[in-house]
């Protein structure tokens, strides 16, 4: 976010009015608590507390309530990033002066809502969806999130947005610092193994070594190019085919690790030339540490429609 667009931010934070005040005057939601949107999000790889947390943040983000909604972030809070627009807040009074903005406009039709919630309240990822009346179009997102002491201290948003109509006319830019390096690894050691075997061999280019670390059942899903790939075997050789073509694919790094044992994510450094400059990967692990479901998010509004039909055709098998 250049300085100009930040003093507007600040500038439009200032003074706002009171906030909306309603029932989610808690920083948590248990399961029993009425929610304003579908409470239909996956919690099986998250933490109670983390599931309550998230359960409350996006009631908060969903009335609109800028206050309420800012007190889920720590006072130290390092940033929140827009991966795909390129816009990072870093720093609370300018989120507040970002949501104090946007909020202002959203009518009571809009929604935020979880769907995946992976990992604790450590680090954590969510898979969530804003409904179009917040952006200007639908967005399907994946936020990875560190925490210290019960509150958020970096979050980043990652997204797809081929297909987004963009009514409001949002401006991308050049995402500067991903501010990873202000924080230390709060991923568990076992999901921290994973990842790291895992995009290694994704670097690599080692089809066979990568896919031994999913299930039998696996899924893999790449969201842009909307594909799914069903059971070890098939991922095998899909990335056989693909890990050359892929952003996250043959010459990619690890960026950050997030979750717990059950589950979380991790955060890449995009393939040189691949014009992707990070993305993030969903994990759901078993028992014994086995993959059973990868969901990869990028931004491919930054292929051409050629590209992604390319890279979808990848999944087909010969």
């Amino acid at each position: 976010m250049d300085n100009t667009r930040r003093n507007l931010l600040i500038s439009a934070g200032v003074g706002a009015g009171a906030a909306l005040i309603n029932q989610f005057g808690a920083t948590t939601a248990n399961a029993d608590t009425p929610l304003p949107y579908p409470r239909i999000a996956d919690t099986s790889a998250a933490s109670p507390d983390l599931m309550n947390f998230l359960y409350a943040y996006f009631a908060a983000k969903t009335q609109a309530n800028v206050d309420q909604t800012m007190s889920f972030f720590s006072p130290r809070l390092v940033t929140y990033t827009d991966a795909t627009l390129g816009w990072d807040a870093p720093g609370w009074a300018i989120l507040k002066a970002f949501f104090t903005q946007y909020m202002a406009n959203w009518p009571s039709t809009a929604k935020s809502y979880p769907t995946r919630i992976l990992g604790d309240m450590r680090s954590a990822v969510v898979v969530f969806t804003d409904t179009k009346e917040l952006f200007g179009g639908e967005i399907h997102g994946v936020g990875a999130l560190d925490f210290e002491d019960g509150k958020v201290v970096r979050w980043v948003d990652y997204w797809d947005s081929r297909g987004w109509p963009n009514t409001f006319n949002l401006q991308k830019q050049t995402l500067q610092d991903w501010h990873q390096n202000a924080l230390r690894e709060r991923a568990s050691p076992q999901i921290r193994e994973v990842t790291a075997r895992l995009t290694a061999a994704l670097s690599a280019g080692d089809a066979k070594t990568a896919a031994s670390l999913f299930s039998y059942d696996a899924v893999y899903e790449d969201v842009p190019s909307r594909v799914q790939i069903i059971s070890r075997t098939i991922i095998e050789s899909y990335f056989g085919r693909a890990l050359t073509r892929l952003p996250n694919g043959f010459g990619s790094g690890l960026r950050h690790t997030l979750g717990s044992n059950a589950g979380g994510g991790f955060e890449w450094i995009g393939a040189i030339n691949s014009g992707i400059p990070g993305g993030i990967t969903v994990l759901t692990l078993d028992s014994f540490g086995a993959i059973t479901r990868a969901t990869t998010m990028y931004d491919g509004g930054r292929f051409s429609e050629a590209s992604l039909q390319a890279m979808a055709a990848l999944a087909i098998e010969p």
